[in-house]
C-alpha cells in the first residue's frame, strides 16, 4: 500500500485465518484479490484482504473465486446490505458490530463507514479482532495513521483487555 495511497476493497475471509499457510496461502491471497481487482477494474495494490479463522488453514480460494462476480454484482450503498456485511464476518461474536454516518463538510456530503468483528475475545498478542473503516472523503494516509493511533489505543492496549 506505500504506492497506493487509496485502498478500492476489502476482501473478508471469515472461518480460515490463512496464516501459517505458507507459499500456497500466499498464492490463494494473491489470486483473490486479482479476480476482485480486475471485476472492479482497480490495480490489485488498490484491493485489500483481511482473514480470520482457524490458524493454518488456507481460505477456500475457490468458493471465494466462484462467489467473487455475484458479490460485485451487488454492491450497494445502502444500510442493509453494510449490515449483511457486518453480520457475514462474524464468527464467535453474539452481535454484529457496524455504523454508517454522512455527513456534510461545506458543500460535500461525506460518508464513513465502519464495522469490526471479534471484539468479545480480544488477546493484547494475538490478531483477533478485524475491523474496517470505509469512507469516500479525501484524507491523508498519515491523517488515517493518527486518527487510528490515537482511538485505538485506550481500547486494545494490554491492560484495557
Amino acid at each position: 500500500m506505500e504506492s497506493w495511497k487509496t485502498a478500492h476493497a476489502v476482501i473478508i475471509n471469515a472461518g480460515q485465518a490463512n496464516a501459517a499457510t505458507g507459499d500456497a496461502g500466499y498464492q490463494d491471497m494473491l489470486d483473490c484479490v486479482g479476480s476482485l481487482a480486475k471485476l472492479l477494474k482497480v490495480n490489485q495494490e488498490e484491493v485489500l484482504i483481511e482473514s480470520t479463522g482457524v490458524i493454518g488453514q488456507r481460505i477456500k480460494k475457490e468458493e471465494l473465486l466462484h462467489a467473487l462476480p455475484t458479490l460485485v454484482s451487488s454492491i450497494s450503498d445502502s444500510v442493509k446490505e453494510a449490515d449483511s456485511a457486518a453480520v457475514a464476518i462474524t464468527t464467535t461474536d453474539l452481535v454484529s458490530k457496524s455504523v454508517a454516518v454522512e455527513s456534510q463538510v461545506g458543500v460535500t456530503t461525506i460518508r464513513v463507514g465502519g464495522m469490526a468483528k471479534g471484539s468479545g475475545m480480544i488477546h493484547p498478542n494475538m490478531a483477533t479482532m478485524l475491523g474496517v473503516i470505509t469512507t469516500d472523503a479525501l484524507v491523508e494516509s498519515d491523517i488515517w495513521r493518527k486518527m487510528v493511533k490515537v482511538c485505538s489505543k485506550p481500547k486494545f492496549q494490554p491492560n484495557h483487555c
